[in-house]
């Protein structure tokens, strides 16, 4: 049951705030106290690079709106020829 609880723990503190309010959903329906979960520790944020400007914006969007499929790339362009340097 450990490991059930360990992985539960884990689940929740990688997702999103939506998904978050959904495994509490699944937690009260199985009957699963939150004292009896274990404290998950994260990696430290300053493990990762650094985002650059547009990157952080992106991110800040998508934690705004997770479902959002504006920044999705709906079709793409295939040039042909020499390339023309000057």
């Amino acid at each position: 049951m450990e490991n059930k609880f360990l992985s539960i723990s884990k689940k929740y503190a990688l997702s999103s705030i939506k998904k978050r309010n959904k495994i509490k959903e699944i937690i009260v329906k199985e009957g699963i106290k939150y004292k009896d979960l274990p404290i998950v520790r994260l990696v430290p944020c300053h493990r990762y690079k650094a985002l650059s400007h547009a990157q952080e914006r992106l991110w800040f969007l998508w934690n705004l709106n997770p479902d959002d499929a504006g920044y999705n790339i709906a079709g793409a362009v295939r040039l042909t020829g020499n390339l023309d340097v000057s």
